[in-house]
């Protein structure tokens, strides 16, 4: 089955998008994007490349027990996490910045 059919077969339900919307964006054409490669003996390999997100989705629901599954859902946690800190460590500036401006330098 190839990505286009996969597209207009499979309903896309995890992802928080309008019935309406996916007449202009679909996630799945979006995301993994089907090439066509030609080997030295001159045939035709079909090829699919995926996004950093279509990555993440393939392993998170892939087989634990495969090694290079469980390398990539490893890499997928340690990005999220990485992520998660940068996140809080944004949110830490910012309250540091508000509790040591005076009251009315925050009405400016």
């Amino acid at each position: 089955m190839g990505v286009r059919e996969l597209a207009k077969s499979r309903p896309i339900r995890s992802l928080n998008v309008g019935a309406a919307d996916l007449h202009r964006w679909n996630p799945v054409l979006e995301n993994f994007k089907e090439s066509i490669i030609v080997d030295a003996d001159g045939r035709e390999l079909r090829d699919i490349k995926l996004s950093r997100f279509a990555c993440s989705l393939v392993a998170m629901n892939g087989d634990v027990r495969t090694p290079q599954v469980a390398k990539a859902q490893a890499y997928f946690a340690r990005l999220v996490q990485a992520t998660q800190d940068d996140i809080r460590a944004v949110e830490d500036v910012e309250v540091s910045r508000s509790v040591m401006t005076s009251p009315s330098e925050r009405r400016r």
